[in-house]
């Protein structure tokens, strides 16, 4: 996969996860289906991530230590999981 190809991948996965993550704490916690598709698409996100990350530098292993694309994904998830 290109880089744009998987950068576009991911933006495609995020909208994904916009559409489908409730507004709502009370239905976040009583549809199990949600919070699976939720975690499912959150694993296909940092995984494309580091797709993208790989081709655009793949020497920028120091900063990677410091900051993983998964990071970035898991803070946006709408609410604690545990």
């Amino acid at each position: 996969m290109t880089g744009d190809n998987a950068l576009q991948a991911l933006v495609e996965i995020l909208e994904q996860l916009q559409a489908i993550v409730p507004a709502d704490q009370a239905v976040w916690d009583d549809s199990l289906v949600v919070r699976l598709a939720v975690e499912r698409l959150r694993i296909v996100a940092g995984n494309t991530a580091e797709e993208y990350r790989g081709p655009q530098d793949p020497d920028a292993r120091g900063e990677a230590l410091l900051f993983s694309p998964r990071e970035g994904v898991r803070a946006c998830s709408p609410f604690p999981t545990s």
